[in-house]
């Protein structure tokens, strides 16, 4: 059931997702903490209170600090979503304080230090994120945005042409992955 629910996740049926993976944790409550998308699900539908507390118990029961990190960050985003910025934040700091390789804290977290003007902060986490992940898209924006609200223009510079150079690149790997693609239509089997 974890597996089907993974999948319709995968499919964007989050309905369908909710339910297989609260089967799944009717029939095995240990599961519940191992199953960090029933939360993102229950985000996907709006559902934020359902969504925060299913974050809040895999934060409890967390088998690892990356996992009780992604749940920190997944009980964020639902106040992020009903504007609790403040709560947000606290999740986001916690998730970096758990783990610090977690990069989706470490991005979301940026996010709102420099909604608040604490450009210089939000640039130490967005710099740590792209050079974990260099092709991080948004991370490389910000960048340049941060770097311009601190009057570092070459800085600003820097990171607008790199922002560029990782939006082409991006594109560049879709189109060859859509290349590689086989057409079943003029597919032999496969035995």
């Amino acid at each position: 059931l974890i597996y089907t629910g993974e999948a319709h996740f995968q499919l964007e049926e989050f309905e369908k997702a909710v339910a297989a993976f609260r089967d799944a944790i009717a029939l095995d409550a240990g599961a519940a903490p191992y199953i960090q998308n029933l939360g993102h699900a229950l985000l996907k539908l709006h559902r934020t209170a359902e969504a925060r507390a299913h974050f809040h118990l895999v934060t409890e029961r967390a088998p690892n600090a990356g996992a009780k990190a992604r749940a920190l960050v997944g009980a964020g985003m639902s106040f992020a979503e009903e504007g609790d910025e403040k709560k947000a934040r606290e999740h986001f700091e916690k998730a970096v304080a758990t783990d610090p390789t977690q990069l989706r804290a470490r991005y979301r977290l940026a996010l709102l230090q420099a909604k608040a003007g604490e450009n210089a902060a939000a640039v130490e986490h967005l710099r740590a994120v792209v050079q974990v992940d260099p092709l991080f898209e948004g991370a490389a924006y910000n960048l340049a945005l941060a770097y311009r609200a601190l009057r570092n223009d070459a800085a600003a510079k820097e990171w607008e042409d790199r922002f560029k150079q990782v939006r082409k690149a991006k594109r560049e790997l879709e189109d060859l992955k859509g290349s590689l693609r086989l057409d079943p239509a003029s597919a032999d089997l496969v035995a």
